[in-house]
C-alpha cells in the first residue's frame, strides 16, 4: 500500500502524529494542562483550578491572579479592558466570501451599508435613550439642546474590503496550485489583497481602500463607494473558503509570503508579498479602533501552510481514517491510514492492519470535493486546517512565535496544550496588529451561518431586531447552542448548527423547532432536510426567502443558482415554492453552519459580534430588520464604545 504523509512536523521540527492535532487525553494535574482533553474556562488566571484533567468533559474553575481568563480548551489570553482604551480613528475591514451561491448575500449586505454608514458617521442624537424628532445633517453637527449624541460619530474612518479566496496549493516540485482554485484560474486566489485593484473600482488615492473626511467627502459618494467594494467581491472566487486565514494575513502576519513551493511532501511559504505589506501599513493606522467583519454562508476552511495541506486541493481521493476515528476523532489511535509510521502508538493497531486502511484510497462516495473541508478528522484522521485558536492568538496577543517553513505556522506557546507540540526555538516576532493598539481595541464580528432566532429574540412587530451580545450569549449557555467547541469534536446542542451530509433528526434547542424529514409539507429553520446527491453537500442551518429566479434561464446577474432537475429530484428545499411545489426556480437562499468563526467569537468573548446571514427579513427594504440592517447596527453600537 502506497503511503502518502510521513508525519507533521512539530514546531520544534519533531515528528508527531497526524491524528492527535486536536488532543489527546493527558494525565494533567489539578490546576494545571494536560496534552488534550476538552475544554476548560476559568474567571481569572492563566490556568483555573479545575484545569485539564485526563481528558474527560469540560471543567471550570476559579482561576488566579494575574488578570488573564482561560477562554477554552487550555489556553489563555490577556482580558482587554472592555471600552476604555478609545480612539478617534476607526478602520473597518469587511472579509466577504466571494464563493458561488454568495451573490444573494453579497446584495443584501449591501443593500445595508445606507443605515451601517450614517449609524456610524451621524450618530442618532436621543434624549434619555429615545431619539429626537430632529436629527443634524452631519456628524460635524451639534444635537438638539438636552439631546446627545448615542454614540461619538466616526469623523476619520478607512473601510476596506477583502475576498476569502487564497487558491489552492502546488503538488511536489511546483510552485503552481493545481486541482480545486489551480493558477490558472485567476478568480480563485485574491492573496488577501484589498479588492479595490484587483477588480479596477476606484479607492481613495488608488491604495484599495475608502477614506472618510467629513469636511471632504459626502457621506452619499461614502455609501455608494461601499457598495460598490462590497458587490466587486463576486461569487467566482474559490470554493475552499479561507476568510479566517484572509483576515490573519492582511492584519496580523508578520511576513505575508509571495508564493508557495512544494518539496520534499511539504508546502513551504517563500518570500514576501510587498504589495500587501504595503497596503496594510496605508489601511490600518496603528493606534485605530479595528472592525473585522467576516460575511460567509459556509465553515471556514483555512489550510494550514506550512504542511501536507495540498493533499486536500488535489482531485485524487483522500485516505481512509483509522477504525478508532469513528467513535471518537480525538482518540490517540485515530490517525490517517496514508501515515508512514515506524510502530504505531501504544494500544493502537498497525495501520496495516487496521481494518479501515484496507482500501488504498476513499471512493468519491465518501470523499467529494466540495464537501472535503468537513470533519476531516474523523473522516481522513487528520486535521488540515489551522486551528482556530491561531487567529484568536493573532486578534490577542502582542507578539508572536517566529514563522518557519520547519514547523506549523500557527505555532504559539500558548497553544502547546492544544497541539501537544512544543513552541519553536526562537525570540518571539511583534504582531502587526498591536504595535500601538491595545487589545481591547480590535472587534471580531461574524455575519455566518446560524438561525437567527438563536441569537435574538423574537423582535414585536415593527420593532428592531437586536442580536444579543456575548456577554448574553455567555449568560443564557447559547455558545454551547450554536457552537459547542469544534476544535474538540463537541458538536453544538442545536441540531441546525450540526454538519451533516445525512437529513439529522432533533430540534432547535432554543424555539423547540423539529427538523423536518426531505420532501416535508411543512417549514422549519432550514426548509427541511433534503437528499444531498452524491454526498456532495451538507444540510442547511437556515434559509431565506429571495426575489425567485429561474435557474435554466442564464441570470444576468451572473449568480449561481441552485435549483436545476436534480435539485428537484433530491426535495432542495431552496426550490420550494412558498405553500407550492418543486420546480427549477429558486425562492430560497442557504446557509451552512459557520463553526470555525463562530469558535473563534466565543473563544474572544466580549470583543466579538455575533449575526446570522440568514436575515429576519429579506424582501421587505422599508422593514427595520430588512437584510442585514440589524447585524451591522449591533456591530455599529459595539465599536461606538471605542470611539472618541
Amino acid at each position: 500500500m502506497a503511503l502518502l504523509f510521513a508525519g507533521a512536523l512539530g514546531c520544534d521540527g519533531e515528528q508527531v502524529p497526524l491524528g492527535n492535532a486536536a488532543g489527546m487525553p493527558g494525565a494533567g494535574a489539578t490546576g494545571g494542562e494536560g496534552s488534550g482533553g476538552a475544554p476548560t474556562t476559568g474567571t481569572g488566571g492563566v490556568v483555573g483550578t479545575g484545569g485539564m484533567g485526563s481528558g474527560g468533559a469540560p471543567t471550570t474553575g476559579t482561576g488566579g491572579a494575574g488578570g488573564e481568563s482561560s477562554g477554552g480548551p487550555g489556553i489563555s489570553f490577556p482580558t482587554p479592558t472592555t471600552g476604555t482604551v478609545k480612539s478617534k480613528a476607526l478602520d473597518v475591514l469587511f472579509v466577504v466570501d466571494n464563493s458561488i451561491s454568495m451573490a444573494d448575500k453579497q446584495a443584501q449586505l449591501a443593500d445595508s451599508i445606507p443605515d451601517f454608514v450614517q449609524r456610524l458617521t451621524n450618530p442618532a442624537c436621543v434624549v434619555g435613550g429615545v431619539p429626537t424628532a430632529e436629527q443634524p445633517a452631519s456628524g460635524l453637527e451639534s444635537c438638539p439642546p438636552g439631546a446627545e449624541r448615542v454614540q461619538p460619530p466616526a469623523n476619520d474612518l478607512h473601510i476596506g474590503v477583502i475576498t476569502s479566496s487564497l487558491g489552492g496549493q502546488p503538488q511536489e516540485g511546483s510552485a503552481v496550485a493545481t486541482g480545486i482554485c489551480a493558477d490558472e484560474e485567476l478568480t480563485k486566489n485574491d492573496h488577501a489583497h484589498l479588492i479595490g485593484p484587483l477588480r479596477g473600482v476606484p479607492t481613495h488615492d488608488g491604495l484599495g481602500f475608502l477614506k472618510w473626511d467629513p469636511q471632504a467627502t459626502d457621506v452619499d459618494s461614502l455609501i455608494a463607494d461601499t457598495q460598490a467594494l462590497v458587490q466587486a467581491a463576486g461569487e467566482q472566487g474559490c470554493g475552499l473558503e479561507a476568510p479566517l486565514e484572509a483576515m490573519y494575513r492582511f492584519l496580523v502576519d508578520p511576513n505575508p509570503h509571495d508564493h508557495l513551493q512544494t518539496s520534499g511532501g511539504r508546502v513551504q511559504k517563500v518570500g514576501t508579498d510587498a504589495s500587501l505589506v504595503a497596503q496594510r501599513a496605508a489601511f490600518l493606522r496603528p493606534d485605530s479602533t479595528l472592525l473585522v467583519v467576516l460575511v460567509s454562508d459556509e465553515n471556514d476552511c483555512s489550510i494550514r501552510t506550512p504542511g501536507v495541506g495540498w493533499a486536500m486541493t488535489q482531485t485524487t481521493r483522500m485516505f481512509p481514517s483509522t477504525s478508532a476515528c469513528e467513535a471518537d476523532p480525538n482518540h490517540p489511535c485515530c490517525r490517517s491510514c496514508g501515515l508512514a509510521e515506524a510502530e504505531p502508538p501504544q494500544g493502537c493497531s498497525a495501520i496495516l492492519a487496521d481494518p479501515a486502511c484496507q482500501d488504498q484510497r476513499l471512493p468519491v462516495s465518501a470523499d467529494h470535493p466540495n464537501v472535503r473541508c468537513f470533519d476531516q478528522q474523523r473522516r481522513f484522521g487528520l486535521d488540515l486546517l489551522f486551528p482556530t485558536a491561531r487567529y484568536v492568538v493573532g486578534l490577542t496577543e502582542p507578539t508572536l512565535c517566529p514563522d518557519s517553513n520547519i514547523g506549523d505556522a500557527d505555532c504559539n506557546c500558548r497553544l502547546a496544550a492544544v497541539r501537544g507540540v512544543e513552541c519553536l526555538p526562537g525570540e518571539p516576532v511583534p504582531n502587526p496588529l498591536f504595535v500601538s493598539r491595545d487589545p481591547s481595541q480590535v472587534v471580531f464580528a461574524t455575519l455566518t451561518g446560524v438561525p437567527w432566532p438563536d441569537i435574538a429574540p423574537a423582535p414585536e412587530p415593527g420593532t428592531p431586531l437586536e442580536f444579543m451580545t456575548a456577554s448574553e450569549l455567555s449568560a443564557s449557555g447559547r455558545w454551547d447552542t450554536i457552537v459547542g467547541w469544534p476544535s474538540f469534536a463537541q458538536p453544538p446542542s442545536d441540531v441546525f448548527m450540526q454538519e451533516s451530509i445525512q437529513p439529522r433528526t432533533g430540534e432547535n434547542s432554543v424555539t423547540g423547532q423539529p427538523t423536518l424529514a426531505p420532501e416535508a409539507d411543512g417549514w422549519t429553520l432550514n426548509g427541511h432536510e433534503y437528499h444531498v446527491p452524491n454526498n456532495s453537500d451538507l444540510q442547511y442551518a437556515c434559509v431565506f426567502q429571495i426575489p425567485e429566479r429561474d435557474c435554466l434561464i442564464a441570470s444576468p446577474e451572473g449568480r449561481g443558482c441552485d435549483c436545476n432537475h436534480e435539485a428537484v429530484a433530491n426535495a432542495n428545499p431552496l426550490c420550494k415554492a412558498p405553500g407550492g411545489s418543486y420546480g427549477t426556480t429558486q425562492y430560497f437562499a442557504k446557509a451552512y453552519p459557520g463553526l470555525r468563526q463562530l469558535e473563534v467569537a466565543r473563544f474572544l468573548d466580549q470583543r466579538s459580534v455575533v449575526s446570522s446571514i440568514c436575515s429576519a427579513n429579506s424582501l421587505d427594504p422599508t422593514a427595520p430588520n430588512y437584510a442585514h440592517i440589524p447585524a451591522l447596527a449591533a456591530m455599529a453600537r459595539r465599536v461606538g464604545s471605542l470611539l472618541e
